[in-house]
C-alpha cells in the first residue's frame, strides 16, 4: 500500500519548485531590509519539525553571513511572563499550519516592540500569516500525512533562500532553483536500498541518530519520524556531544544512525564510527563517501554541495521511517495520540 505520507515524501521535487518560485521576491527583500536596518540579531519561534529546520537555518546564518540566530522558548512570555528586549530584531515564526498558539503570541510581542516579523506558513488564511509583516507561503498544497516532510524541506528552502540573499551583495537569487530537486529524486531512487535497511530496524525499540553541524538538524528530523511513525525510542546528539555522558549508554545491542556527509565535520564523523566499533554497536551510515560505504554498512547518497546535504539525509530518513512503520505494522498516516495541528501555550 502507498501511504499518504510516502506520496509526499515522493511529491518533493516538484513541491520545492513551487516553493523557491514563490517566495523568490520576498526573500529577496527581506535580506534587503535587514541589511537596510543593519539588524544583528535573529530570533526564531518554533516548534517540532518547524524547530529542526530552523536548527539548519541558524547553523546556516551564523556560518555564511555572521547574524546570531537564537531560538526562543514561547512558555518564557506565555507561562513565566517574561520581558524580552525584541525591538532590534528580526523575529520569526516558523509554522506549517501558522496556528501555533506559542508562536504567535511570541510574534505579536515582537510587533508590539517594533520588531520585524516574518511568518513562513503553508496556510494563506492562517493568523500568522495574516498577522506579521512578511509572510512566506510553502505553496506546497496540503500536507495531509501527519509527519511532516514536504512542509518540513519547503521550511528548509525559504530560510535557506534567505540566507543566500542575504549573502549576496546586491540581495539577488537565481532566477531558478538550484538542483535539489535533482538529488532528492536521486535518493527517492535508492528506495529498494532504503528498504533493505529498514528491515534490520523491525525488531527495534530504541534507536540512536548522530550528526553534527548543519546535519545535526536531520538527526533531530530523522529521530522525530521514527519516534512518530514507528514509535521507536529514538533519541538525536550532536556527535561532540555524545562523546561525553551519553556514550556511556553504548553497548553491544544499542543501535545507531551516524549522518557522515563529505563537509566540515566529516572527520568527526569517522573518528565516532572508530570509537564505537570496538563496543560492538550496530553502525549504520548515511554518507556520501564512497570508502566509508565500503567500511560500513548503510546508504550512499549522491555528492553535493555541504549546504545540500541535510535535504538529502532528510528524504532518506523520512522514506526509511515511512517504510518501516509499514513493516512493523503501522499506518504512518494516523501516529497514535497525535494531531495534525498541536495547540501549545
Amino acid at each position: 500500500m502507498i501511504t499518504i505520507m510516502e506520496k509526499e515524501i515522493f511529491s518533493q521535487p516538484a513541491a520545492l519548485i513551487n516553493t523557491y518560485d514563490t517566495n523568490l521576491i520576498l526573500a529577496e527583500k527581506l535580506a534587503g531590509l535587514i541589511k537596510k536596518q543593519n539588524i544583528s540579531q535573529i530570533i526564531v519561534a518554533a516548534r517540532g519539525s518547524s524547530n529542526n529546520a530552523s536548527l539548519y537555518f541558524k547553523y546556516l546564518c551564523e556560518i555564511s553571513v555572521g547574524i546570531p540566530v537564537n531560538f526562543i522558548y514561547p512558555s518564557i512570555i506565555t507561562q513565566y511572563k517574561g520581558k524580552l528586549k525584541m525591538k532590534d530584531a528580526c523575529v520569526f515564526g516558523v509554522s506549517q499550519s501558522g496556528k501555533a498558539l506559542d508562536v504567535q503570541t511570541i510574534l505579536k510581542e515582537a510587533q508590539a516592540q517594533g520588531a520585524v516579523t516574518v511568518a513562513i506558513t503553508n496556510d494563506l488564511t492562517s493568523p500568522m500569516a495574516l498577522e506579521t509583516q512578511y509572510h512566506f507561503y510553502l505553496d506546497v498544497e496540503e500536507e495531509k500525512a501527519l509527519a511532516a516532510t514536504k512542509t518540513y524541506t519547503a521550511e528548509m528552502l525559504v530560510l535557506q533562500m534567505i540566507v543566500n540573499a542575504l549573502m549576496d551583495e546586491n540581495t539577488h537569487l537565481p532566477a531558478k532553483m538550484p538542483p535539489i530537486s535533482e538529488y532528492i529524486k536521486k535518493v527517492l531512487d535508492s528506495k529498494p536500498r532504503i528498504s533493505e535497511i529498514a528491515d534490520k530496524y523491525v525488531d527495534c525499540d530504541e534507536m540512536i541518530i548522530l550528526g553534527r553541524g548543519l546535519n545535526l538538524s536531520s538527526a533531530n528530523e530523522i529521530a522525530l519520524k521514527l519516534q512518530e511513525t514507528c514509535y521507536i525510542n529514538a533519541r538525536s546528539y550532536a556527535i561532540s556531544d555524545f562523546h561525553h555522558g551519553p556514550f556511556a549508554i553504548v553497548n553491544d545491542k544499542t543501535r545507531i544512525l551516524i549522518l557522515a556527509m563529505n563537509d566540515a565535520v566529516y572527520d568527526d564523523a569517522v573518528a565516532m564510527i572508530e570509537k564505537l566499533k570496538p563496543s560492538g554497536a550496530d553502525i549504520t551510515v548515511f554518507t556520501d563517501n564512497e570508502q566509508l560505504i565500503k567500511d560500513c554498512d548503510g546508504l550512499l547518497l549522491p555528492s553535493v554541495e555541504e549546504v545540500y546535504t541535510p535535504y538529502l539525509c532528510a528524504t532518506a530518513g523520512q522514506l526509511m521511517s515511512c517504510i518501516l512503520s509499514q513493516k512493523r505494522g503501522i499506518n504512518p498516516d494516523c501516529p497514535r495520540g497525535l494531531n495534525k495541528v498541536t495547540i501549545t501555550k
